[in-house]
């Protein structure tokens, strides 16, 4: 036993502890916490526990006492920051055997190797390493959550090769992040606060971060809420610029434009489409967005505006468990659209359609009442508007064809993702190709 009194020798001993073994217990803090300050707060509470308890702890067992202080001082940690439950379960799964001084230090041993050998290795190579051998997922998966090269300094001879999504998407919202300190607020400049705090909530969104999406969202609807009526009807039918509560919208003043709407506007729109429509001209969209013979008659667009924000926050509330959130923020917008509207209730939600093209959720679960009414009433709302291939790409990719002029045209689930460019391919070989893209064309 380490002894009553603090002597020369305790000092010593404690001394020797914090030398040896601070840097391989901050590293096991970060498995759990991932930021730097906290993962030091947290390993000098143990020393200060070590300290307070010295008369307590046999030396030769003093490292397991402080690796399991440790593992439930994060634990709380996370706990009381109230990280999602199922990582809180898991972290704790993967550490709880760490209980005998053998274990720890083998432990120790293999995580010094394996950082030795993660050092040599450029960051993407490091990245789908620890994908495969650490998350233990299959190349495949790998291979499909690659994102784009990230460049930061301009470089001519530079090759630089793909990043991991969540790598794209850290780079993407730190941009934003940036943008945001200039307190952009003078409507002369396109993106102005509230359009960087309307395209976070969007990458919040397709990122799953739905806490976060739902947050940005509401802060925007509340200086753009919806509109109705008269005042919604001028806003879809403004052939271009800034109309009703658009936060933004891409210029399209070009021939280009005119051609695309008139083939558009020609085109016969699906049955499916039509039959979302339940309350026919009571809705306004519809009136607005069909003509005669099915034919379209919505001017194309792109871009940013309040009710997109809308449903960001409504879903966000439905994947976070929030259904009762989600069914007033889908009732809100039905009633800006739709005349003499009756809220939805759980029981009165429509029955989801066997026979539509989507059969699960953005998180691969079936689809329930709720969140297909929300995926309707999205997919009404921005008919055209270069948002339907995203809606399917997040929920499921579903596989499709369509035959034209005798032959079988097929969607498979890896073309919701494009393939790389066989010209990038050329000027950089290390580039790797999405998965499915293998005959290459010059």
């Amino acid at each position: 036993m380490i002894r009553q009194q603090k002597s020369v020798d305790d000092i010593s001993l404690f001394d020797i502890l914090f030398k040896r073994y601070y840097s391989q217990l901050y590293v096991f803090a970060h498995h759990f916490l991932h930021v730097d300050e906290d993962c030091h707060d947290a390993v000098s509470e143990v020393y200060e526990n070590v300290w307070r308890h010295y008369a307590d702890i046999e030396e030769d067992k003093a490292l397991a006492y402080m690796y399991q202080c440790l593992r439930r001082n994060c634990l709380d940690r996370l706990k009381h920051k109230k990280v999602e439950d199922k990582y809180i379960r898991l972290s704790s799964i993967i550490t709880e055997h760490l209980v005998t001084q053998e274990q720890i230090e083998e432990a120790y041993r293999r995580e010094t190797v394996i950082e030795q050998v993660l050092q040599s290795l450029p960051p993407p190579t490091q990245e789908i390493f620890i994908q495969c051998y650490v998350e233990r997922r299959k190349y495949q998966e790998v291979a499909e959550q690659l994102g784009v090269p990230l460049v930061t300094e301009f470089n001519m001879e530079a090759k630089p090769l793909r990043s991991t999504i969540p790598q794209t998407v850290a780079r993407a919202e730190e941009d934003m992040k940036k943008a945001l300190e200039y307190d952009i607020q003078n409507e002369y400049y396109f993106f102005t606060d509230d359009v960087i705090k309307g395209y976070l909530a969007r990458l919040y969104f397709w990122s799953k971060r739905y806490d976060e999406a739902r947050e940005m969202a509401l802060d925007v609807l509340q200086r753009h809420p919806l509109i109705e009526g008269e005042e919604y009807q001028k806003m879809m039918e403004a052939y271009d610029g800034m109309a009703g509560n658009m936060l933004f919208r891409v210029a399209k003043l070009d021939k280009s434009f005119a051609t695309e709407n008139k083939y558009l506007s020609a085109r016969p729109i699906s049955a499916r489409f039509i039959n979302l429509f339940k309350e026919g001209d009571a809705d306004i969209r519809y009136s607005l967005f069909i003509g005669r013979k099915r034919k379209n008659k919505k001017i194309f667009c792109s871009g940013l505006r309040s009710a997109e924000l809308a449903l960001i926050a409504m879903e966000s509330a439905y994947h976070m468990g929030d259904t009762k959130t989600a069914l007033q923020l889908l009732n809100d917008l039905r009633k800006h659209r739709i005349k003499d509207c009756a809220d939805y209730t759980m029981a009165t939600l429509p029955a989801v359609d066997a026979a539509d093209i989507i059969k699960v959720d953005a998180e691969g679960k079936p689809l329930t009442p709720l969140i297909y009414a929300i995926l309707s009433e999205r997919r009404k709302e921005l008919f055209l508007e270069g948002d339907r291939f995203t809606e399917l790409k997040r929920n499921g990719r579903p596989e499709m064809w369509i035959m034209s002029k005798g032959l079988k045209y097929t969607t498979y689930k890896f073309m919701y993702t494009f393939a790389i460019p066989a010209s990038d391919i050329q000027l950089n070989p290390a580039l790797r190709q999405n998965p499915g893209y293998t005959e290459i064309e010059y």
